[in-house]
């Protein structure tokens, strides 16, 4: 199944997506890194799924229309 995660570098976000990938899940970690979760972390959180084939982030933020309509295409 592929699954679109919104917020997917975050604490809850990113265990979600651990999970899903385990599973043999495909994940699409949306996430705007903003300043309100020190972005340092998020990245962190999520260092370890960039090795994963069926992984992908995309850096934005969900009130960006366009990006999130080429996101769940």
């Amino acid at each position: 199944m592929k699954i679109l995660i919104t917020g997917g570098a975050g604490f809850i976000g990113s265990h979600i997506t651990g999970h899903l990938l385990q599973n043999g899940h495909e994940v699409i970690c949306l996430d705007s890194f903003d300043e309100y979760y020190d972005p340092v972390i998020k990245r962190q959180n999520i260092e370890s799924f960039l090795s994963f084939d069926n992984f992908t982030l995309i850096e934005g933020d969900i009130t960006d229309q366009l990006l999130l309509q080429d996101a769940m295409e």
